[in-house]
């Protein structure tokens, strides 16, 4: 499947993934994303959206969504 530029999921997926990975490597990320946003958001989002390391998540989507 693919969007209207052409680009599959799969790729559009590592993309995001590839730029979650440099944000919680950033040294400003946990001053942005602290404990009380985290929890906030993870109330309505449980994946890696949500503040989570991917590791924990697996991949965007695995849960919360609906994606596979």
């Amino acid at each position: 499947m693919s969007n209207d530029d052409g680009n599959s999921l799969s790729k559009i997926r590592s993309d995001a993934i590839d730029k979650i990975r440099r944000l919680q490597r950033s040294p400003r990320y946990h001053s942005f994303f602290n404990a009380e946003a985290i929890e906030a958001f993870n109330k309505i989002e449980s994946s890696a959206l949500a503040g989570e390391s991917i590791t924990h998540t697996d991949e965007i989507g695995s849960k919360g969504n609906g994606s596979t």
